[in-house]
C-alpha cells in the first residue's frame, strides 16, 4: 500500500485522495454542510426538504426528506454504526435546534426540554454530538448546555449548564474536546467529556494567549480561524497562529497538563505570511500557504535541539512544496470519481489551494465550487528522498503508520553496493531498529495498556524475523551479493540485538553460520560460538552436523552444543528427521551415548517415510544388534510397538 502511494503522489510529498467524493456544488443547492463526526457532506436542496448525503463509505450515499420548516443554517447527524437508528439535528433559527429521528419506520421529531432563564433564548454559536449519540452540546453566546439523549426512548434531559460570555467556539470531533474564547478577551477554556457518574462535561484547562500588539492600536483578539484543536501522538494541543515583526509567523502548540495548567510546548516556525491553514496527516502538522500555493510539513517528535523559553522550535522537515497536481475525471454513480495525474489529457484541473477550499480537521479538504471532498494523504516515498540525514529519516519513518516498508528498504539500500551507506550510519540504523523493538516488547508486557506507554508506542515494530525475511536472506539470494558485506552487517545487527538484550532468532544465526561455512571462515565461526555471538540451539547444532563433509570439526562443536542443551534429545532427532538426515542422526546418537535409550520405532518410522530401503535396512540392523546386546534376542519387545516394521523387514528382505 505504501509503495502504491508513491506512484499516486509522484515526487510530491502530499497528494489528494484517489477517490474523491462528488456532491452538488454550492451554487446549485440551498446549502452545503460538512458533518465532521461522520465525514458526511450534506447538500440541502433549494426546497429545504430534500437532503443529499455523500460520504467516504458507499453506504453513506443516500437521499433524505426532512420537514419543510424554512431555510437550513446547519445540519448534522448523531454518530452510530451503519444501519442503526440515528438522529438528524437541524438549525433553522438563531436560537433553536430541531431533532428528527431517521432510519426508522417513520420520521419523528424530538424536542429538547425547556429550561428556565435567559440562556435558552441566547443566540446559538454551534452544536455538537458527543459519544456517538449519548450527548448533545449546544453552545450559545450566553453559555453551554449539555443534554443526555436516550436513543431508545427518543428523549433528552438536561445534564449540565455552564454560563459564560462566549466569543467563539471550536470543537474537535477527533478528541471530543470543546474550546471557547471568552468575549472581548483572549482567555480560552478547554472542556472535555466523560461517561459515568458526575457531570458529563469538565474543564480541562484555561489559559490566556498573549497576542502581539502595536502602539496606539486596539487590543488584538484571537480569531477562530487562527486556532486549531489537533491530536498529535495521542496528545491534544491547541495550535494558535500569530504574527509579529520580530518573530514572523509561527504556530504555537499549547499542551494541557494534568494539573490543569496549559503552557506552550512547541512552536512551528512558518516562513510565510497569512492566510495559512493547518491540517494533520499521520501525526504531522501540515501548514498550507494559500498565496504561494505550497505546504510545509512539521514533525514535533523530531527534536531539532532548538528551544526558546522552554518551548521546542520546529522548522519544516522539507522545503515548502505544493500538493501533487491533480485532475478530476467526470463523476461516476455513487458520488465517486478517480483522480488522474496532471499529465493526463482528460478531466478537469483542480485549482489547488483555492479560495473555495474549506479545511476540516484532521485532513478533509472540500472545494465547495467544484463540489468535491478529498482527504489529504502523505507520500512517504517522496519524503524519504528529501530527508538526507538517515538517522533523522529513520526516527521520522518509525512514527508513520506506513513507515515499516520504508525502514526495511533503507536497510536493503545499506547492503547494496550502488547505494552503500557508511558503516557508522547503518550501525545507527540497526541500533534504532533494535531499540524500538525492545520498547515494543516491553510495552507488550505488564502495563502495556497505560496511557503513557500508548503515547510512546510506535505504529509498527521490526523483529529479527522481519530483518531475516525482508533484508538479509533476499540479499544473500542475489547474484551480486557480497559475502564479506553480509557477514559484516549480520555481525553488526547481532551486536545491536545483544546490546538491547533481544533474543536472536535462530534464522539469523543459521544464516550467519551458513555464510561463515560457505566462505570457509571456520576460525571466526568457532569464535562466534565460543563467545555466544551465535547462541546454542538444537537447530544450529543440526546445521553443523549436516556440514560435516565441508567442515569436519563442526561435528564436535555440534556435540558440545547438544551437551549444553538440557533434554534436547527429542528435538535434535526430530529436526534431523525433517531434513532427511536419518543415518546422520543415528551416528549422532551413538557419539552422544544415547543408543540404548532412543526409540527404535521413531527411527524405523522415519526410515519408512523416507522411502529408502537401504536406509531402513541399516536402521533395522542397528536396533536388532541393540536387542541382542541388551536382551540376548533379535526380537523387539512388545512395548516398543515395532511389529509392523518387523513384518515389513521380512517382506523387503526375506533372505535376512
Amino acid at each position: 500500500a505504501s509503495f502504491k502511494m508513491a506512484a499516486q503522489g509522484g515526487n510530491y510529498c502530499l497528494f489528494l485522495s484517489q477517490l474523491p467524493i462528488h456532491f452538488d456544488p454550492m451554487d446549485k443547492v440551498g446549502g452545503v454542510f460538512f458533518d465532521s463526526y461522520n465525514n458526511h457532506v450534506l447538500c440541502v436542496q433549494k426546497n429545504n426538504t430534500d437532503v443529499n448525503v455523500k460520504g467516504l463509505d458507499a453506504r453513506d450515499n443516500f437521499l433524505l426528506n426532512i420537514p419543510a420548516k424554512g431555510v437550513v443554517k446547519t445540519i448534522k447527524f448523531s454518530g452510530g454504526a451503519h444501519g442503526t437508528q440515528r438522529v438528524l439535528s437541524i438549525q433553522r433559527h438563531s436560537n433553536s435546534v430541531e431533532f428528527v429521528s431517521v432510519f426508522s419506520s417513520s420520521v419523528k421529531e424530538i424536542s429538547l426540554p425547556r429550561k428556565p432563564g435567559k440562556l435558552e433564548s441566547s443566540e446559538i454559536l454551534d452544536f455538537f454530538w458527543v459519544f456517538q449519540s449519548e450527548l448533545v452540546v449546544i453552545v450559545r453566546k450566553g453559555g453551554i448546555d449539555v443534554y443526555q439523549f436516550d436513543i431508545s426512548g427518543m428523549d433528552f434531559k438536561v445534564a449540565k449548564s455552564i454560563q459564560a460570555n462566549i466569543g467563539w467556539v471550536l470543537f474537535s470531533q477527533q478528541s471530543e474536546h470543546l474550546l471557547i474564547r471568552i468575549k472581548d478577551s483572549n482567555l480560552l477554556y478547554l472542556y472535555g467529556f466523560r461517561r459515568g457518574s458526575g457531570a458529563p462535561i469538565y474543564k480541562v484547562t484555561k489559559f490566556e494567549v498573549d497576542m502581539p500588539s502595536s502602539p496606539n492600536a486596539a487590543r488584538n483578539f484571537l480569531n477562530h480561524r487562527d486556532v486549531v484543536i489537533m491530536s498529535l501522538y495521542s496528545n491534544v494541543y491547541i495550535a494558535v497562529r500569530t504574527s509579529t515583526e520580530s518573530r514572523g509567523t509561527c504556530a504555537t502548540l499549547y499542551q494541557p497538563a494534568p494539573d490543569g495548567s496549559c503552557r506552550p510546548a512547541h512552536r512551528l516556525v512558518i516562513d510565510a505570511n497569512p492566510p495559512i491553514m493547518m491540517t494533520v496527516v499521520d501525526n504531522l502538522c501540515v501548514v498550507h500557504h494559500q498565496i504561494s500555493k505550497t505546504s510545509m510539513i512539521f514533525d514535533i517528535h523530531l527534536d531539532e535541539g532548538a528551544h526558546q523559553g522552554g518551548v521546542s522550535l520546529h522548522h519544516p522537515i522539507t522545503s515548502p512544496l505544493p500538493i501533487a497536481p491533480t485532475r478530476v475525471q467526470p463523476k461516476r454513480s455513487g458520488g465517486r470519481s478517480p483522480i488522474a495525474p496532471s499529465q493526463s489529457s482528460g478531466g478537469e484541473v483542480v485549482d489547488l489551494y483555492s479560495v473555495n477550499w474549506l479545511i476540516f480537521q484532521p485532513n478533509t479538504i472540500i472545494d465547495v465550487k467544484m463540489g468535491i471532498m478529498w482527504q489529504l494523504k502523505l507520500n512517504l516515498e517522496a519524503v524519504k528522498t528529501m530527508i538526507i540525514d538517515k538517522t533523522k529519516l529513520t526516527y521520522f519513518l518509525y512514527n508513520r503508520s506506513e513507515g515499516k516498508e520504508f525502514v526495511l528498504s533503507l536497510c536493503v539500500e545499506g547492503l547494496e553496493s550502488s547505494t552503500l551507506m557508511p558503516f557508522q550510519t547503518l550501525s545507527l540504523l540497526f541500533n534504532i531498529i533494535c531499540q524500538e523493538h525492545k520498547l515494543y516488547l516491553l510495552s507488550s508486557q505488564e502495563g502495556g495498556d497505560s496511557p503513557e506507554v500508548a503515547r510512546q508506542r510506535k505504529p509498527f515494530t521490526i523483529s529479527p524475523s522481519d530483518m531475516y525475511a525482508r533484508v538479509f536472506n533476499p540479499y544473500k539470494r542475489k547474484d551480486s551479493f557480497s559475502p564479506k558485506m553480509l557477514l559484516t552487517m549480520l555481525s553488526e545487527y547481532i551486536r545491536a540485538l545483544h546490546k538491547h538484550e533481544i533474543k536472536i532468532d535462530t534464522c539469523i544465526s543459521e544464516l550467519l553460520m551458513s555464510v561463515l561455512i560457505e566462505t570457509k571462515n571456520f576460525y571466526q565461526l568457532q569464535q562466534f560460538i565460543q563467545y555466544h555471538v551465535i547462541e546454542d540451539s538444537s537447530q544450529l547444532a543440526c546445521l553443523l552436523v549436516s556440514k560435516e563433509l565441508v567442515y569436519p570439526a563442526g561435528t564436535q562443536l555440534a556435540l558440545d552444543m547438544y551437551r549444553r542443551q538440557p533434554n534436547s534429545e527429542g528435538d535434535i532427532i526430530d529436526i534431523m528427521f525433517s531434513r532427511g538426515q536419518i543415518l546422520t542422526a543415528l551416528r549422532l546418537v551413538r557419539s552422544l551415548g544415547w543408543e540404548n535409550t532412543v526409540s527404535a520405532r521413531q527411527f524405523l518410522e522415519a526410515a519408512v517415510n523416507e522411502g529408502n530401503k537401504m536406509v531402513f535396512y541399516s536402521i533395522y540392523k542397528f536396533f536388532e544388534e541393540r536387542n541382542l546386546r541388551l536382551r540376548s534376542t533379535k526380537e523387539f519387545p512388545p512395548g516398543e510397538q515395532c511389529k509392523p516394521y518387523e513384518d515389513l523387514f521380512n517382506e523387503w528382505f526375506p533372505e535376512y
